[in-house]
């Protein structure tokens, strides 16, 4: 089985369809959907190939940590490589290629490295060209090949068409990310006569509230939205802050065009804001982990929250029957979730004792087996099955193991918080064992970091984070009392012996 569109449902809107080109196929999405979604839904799972001995790739996530589903977009001059099909919206005539593929990714010729693998380990050429191969005629033969198979997009070598533009900003408060935490400390400030400006990299404001387009989560956040215009905040959607600098100076790039069929020829591609604000608030959120185990790159091995995210906010289900494996409590959501759209799964749990979650799944219809980790991928092109182990004593897993056969797996290692900005400016992070993630350690510049990008999971926490940096900032009381209490008993599943 492979991925396929739900009868309803989504942030999709399904009045306006789009036609793109992707290969020699053309493939038909709808307003809202990403390369990496609209492709789902038209069952293509395997979009690509690694870059050395062209294993077959998936995609993997549902945002910017996407490493498999890597694209080559537009022709000629226009041509950009390495594109994430994950945040890459879809528009009318968008041309869409494989990259290191030929010719297709399903037949690629380049897959025959993998036969001579033990031949081509890392550095190989430069053993190789030592001592007797030592011959400069024979090295600049050979370079031109090894030059020729490496890298993995085609950039091109005609002019960019293109014109860019600068802009200069200046705020009270910069505000990066616009979750639950983002747009809840934006709009108190904005209406607290700070001058903000509200910063999301995706095409979408919502952060996680998108993923299961909750009717209720989406009011609060169009709520949110609507409290920061009114009180003269600046919001910049399609806008990644890339870099933080001396002086409160942030550096974010806004793509301007690329998501319009025909933008009008004024237009800019990309503006290059560097904006000076007085505080910066992170609201970056946190990213999710996998796991370590055979074949995990084989296309419909997924994390398992990027399958909630296409289910909820695309209306894409990757499959039909999943397996999903994790160490901590926030998985169940995703499995209950999941069940609800009809999907079949096991869950499977390296925790032996059963958490608040357990009934509610196993009543649900999904299949719960603890102490179990998922040990190798079974399946050529794609997943067929997964092969499991019992953890045993000292977390040592145990011979017998069986194979239970599904069209995707979801992998969830716990969260990382986004702390690579604060890192930017010198501020080491610092390990939280109960999380097992690194959190962002202090600073005595005017940066706060709230919400996920924090270690704060829960909806209830990631507010109250959000409440009290803008009752700092404010000169407002906070009441509240914050508890990284989410995800409970996290299991260091990286720590497994096999």
């Amino acid at each position: 089985m492979t991925g396929f569109r739900l009868n309803k449902g989504g942030l999709i809107d399904r009045r306006r369809k789009i036609k793109f080109r992707y290969n020699r196929q053309e493939i038909t999405g709808f307003k809202g959907d990403t390369i990496a979604s609209a492709l789902m839904a038209s069952g293509h799972m395997l979009v690509g190939r690694s870059f050395k001995y062209h294993r077959p790739r998936g995609i993997m996530s549902a945002g910017v940590e996407e490493g498999g589903a890597l694209f080559n977009t537009g022709d000629g001059a226009a041509r950009i490589p390495n594109v994430k099909g994950t945040v890459t919206e879809i528009c009318e005539g968008l041309r869409v290629y494989s990259q290191n593929v030929f010719p297709s990714p399903e037949f690629d010729l380049g897959a025959v490295n993998g036969l001579i693998a033990p031949f081509i380990t890392a550095g190989f050429y430069y053993k190789t060209f030592m001592g007797p191969f030592a011959n400069t005629k024979f090295w600049m033969l050979c370079e031109h090949f090894i030059r020729r198979a490496a890298g993995l997009g085609r950039a091109s070598r005609e002019a960019d068409p293109s014109a860019y533009d600068i802009a200069n900003g200046f705020c009270d408060a910069l505000v990066i990310g616009s979750g639950p935490a983002g747009l809840t400390t934006a709009a108190g400030l904005a209406e607290k006569g700070l001058n903000v400006i509200l910063v999301e990299q995706d095409f979408e404001c919502g952060g996680n509230w998108l993923a299961t387009a909750d009717k209720s989560n989406l009011a609060s956040r169009d709520h949110l939205l609507a409290r920061i215009s009114a009180a003269g905040g600046q919001i910049l959607t399609r806008s990644t802050a890339f870099g933080l600098y001396d002086g409160h100076v942030a550096g974010v790039i806004e793509r301007c065009t690329d998501h319009l069929s025909e933008p009008h020829p004024d237009l800019p591609r990309e503006i290059f804001h560097i904006i000076r604000a007085g505080q910066i608030i992170l609201a970056t959120g946190a990213l999710e982990r996998g796991l370590a185990i055979g074949n995990n790159d084989k296309p419909g091995v997924m994390l398992a929250h990027a399958m909630t995210h296409y289910a909820g906010r695309y209306g894409v289900m990757p499959g039909n029957v999943a397996v999903l494996a994790t160490c901590h409590d926030g998985t169940y959501e995703d499995a209950l979730y999941l069940a609800k759209k009809g999907m079949q799964i096991t869950l499977l749990d390296a925790r032996n004792k059963p958490n608040h979650l357990y009934k509610k799944a196993e009543a649900s219809g999904i299949s719960v087996m603890l102490g179990c980790v998922p040990v190798n991928i079974i399946g050529g092109k794609r997943v067929a099955g997964v092969e499991i182990g019992q953890l045993g004593a000292g977390d040592k897993i145990e011979d017998s193991r069986k194979v239970i056969g599904c069209d995707v797996v979801g992998l969830s290692g716990g969260y990382s918080p986004v702390v690579n900005l604060l890192s930017h400016r010198g501020v080491k992070p610092i390990w939280n064992e109960r999380l097992q993630a690194f959190l962002s350690g202090k600073t005595a510049e005017n940066i706060h970091t709230i919400g996920a990008a924090d270690g704060f999971y829960d909806d209830e926490n990631v507010l109250l984070s959000a409440e009290k940096v803008v009752g700092l900032l404010t000169g407002t009381p906070f009441n509240g009392r914050l508890n990284r209490g989410w995800p409970a008993s996290i299991h260091p599943v990286f720590e497994i012996r096999v």
